[in-house]
C-alpha cells in the first residue's frame, strides 16, 4: 500500500483531481448515516454512545480475534496494530503467515448472510480439494512405498537363491576335494587348487585379492563386464570366484553393482 492509492478515498475526478484518502471525519459520517439508515439503536450514556460509531468495528474485530484459541496472541496483536508489546519485538511473522491466520476469521467478520454462505461454500470446497489432494498424495506415497518394498522383496529372494546356490556349490566342491579317492580331483587345469588353500588377502571397491597358499600366489577376482571374473583362470566360474562369492562382504559389493551371480 502506498499513500497515492489508499483503500478508502474521498470522491475525486479521475485524471483531474489528486487522490485524497478518506478522512476520519468522513468515515464517521458514512458510518453514522449507515447506522441511521439501517434503523440500529445505540444506548447513550451522557455524551457518549455505548458502542462508538467507528471504534466499535475495531472492538468487534479484537473480540473475534481473541475468542479464537487457534490464533496466537502475537498474531492477534500484530493484526490489531499494537506495538507496545515485548513479544512483537521478537515475533517476525511474514505477510503470508499473518494472512493465513487472518483467513480463519473472515467468515466471522462477514456481515451479509448471502456473502457468508458463499464464503462458507468456498471454504468447504477448498477444504475438500485440500483433503482430496492430501489423500491422493498419501495413496501415491503408499503405492511408491509398496512398489519399493516389492522390489526389495524380489531382490532379497534373488539373493537368497544365489547364496543357497553358492553354499551348495561350495559344500559340493569341498566334499569332492576332501575325498582322496575321487577321480575327478583335480578338476583340470594347471592352476586348480583346493578351497581350503584359499584365504582373503584384500577386499576393494570392485575386486578381491585371494591368496592361494598351495601355489603361493595372489589372484585377483574382479568385477568386469557385468560378471565376477578371475584374472588367473580367465573364468567366471572357477574356484577363486566361488571362494570370493562365499565372502559376505564381497557378495554385498557384487549385489550393489547389480551383477547376476553364476557359479
Amino acid at each position: 500500500m502506498l499513500p497515492q492509492n489508499p483503500v478508502f478515498r474521498s470522491t475525486y475526478r479521475i485524471g483531474v483531481q489528486k487522490v485524497i484518502p478518506l478522512s476520519r471525519v468522513g468515515a464517521i459520517g458514512i458510518i453514522s448515516r449507515a447506522i441511521r439508515k439501517a434503523g440500529l439503536y445505540r444506548n447513550k450514556a451522557g455524551n457518549r454512545y455505548e458502542i462508538q460509531a467507528d471504534h466499535g468495528f475495531r472492538k468487534r474485530f479484537a473480540t473475534i480475534l481473541k475468542l479464537r484459541n487457534d490464533i496466537s496472541y502475537s498474531v492477534t496483536e500484530r493484526l490489531l496494530g499494537h506495538k507496545q508489546n515485548l513479544d512483537l519485538s521478537y515475533f517476525r511473522g511474514t505477510r503470508e503467515e499473518i494472512f493465513r491466520e487472518f483467513r480463519k476469521i473472515i467468515l466471522d467478520l462477514t456481515v451479509s448472510d448471502e456473502e457468508r454462505l458463499t464464503l462458507q461454500n468456498r471454504l468447504k470446497d477448498e477444504k475438500i480439494d485440500r483433503l482430496q489432494f492430501e489423500k491422493d498424495s498419501k495413496i501415491s506415497g503408499l503405492e511408491e512405498t509398496a512398489k519399493k518394498l516389492l522390489e526389495r522383496i524380489e531382490a532379497l529372494e534373488t539373493e537368497r537363491k544365489e547364496t543357497r546356490m553358492i553354499n551348495s556349490k561350495l559344500k559340493e566342491t569341498m566334499n569332492r576335494e576332501s575325498d582322496p579317492s575321487n577321480p575327478y580331483f583335480p578338476d583340470g587345469g594347471p592352476f586348480d587348487t583346493r578351497l581350503v588353500n584359499l584365504e582373503v588377502e584384500e577386499i576393494n571397491a570392485d575386486s578381491m585379492v585371494v591368496y592361494d597358499s598351495e601355489f603361493g600366489e595372489s589372484i585377483n577376482v574382479v568385477l568386469r563386464k557385468n560378471q565376477v571374473y578371475c584374472t588367473l583362470d580367465k573364468s567366471s566360474t572357477c574356484k577363486h570366484v566361488l571362494f570370493a562369492l562365499a565372502n559376505p562382504e564381497f557378495y554385498e559389493i557384487v549385489k550393489k553393482n547389480a551383477i547376476k551371480v553364476e557359479v
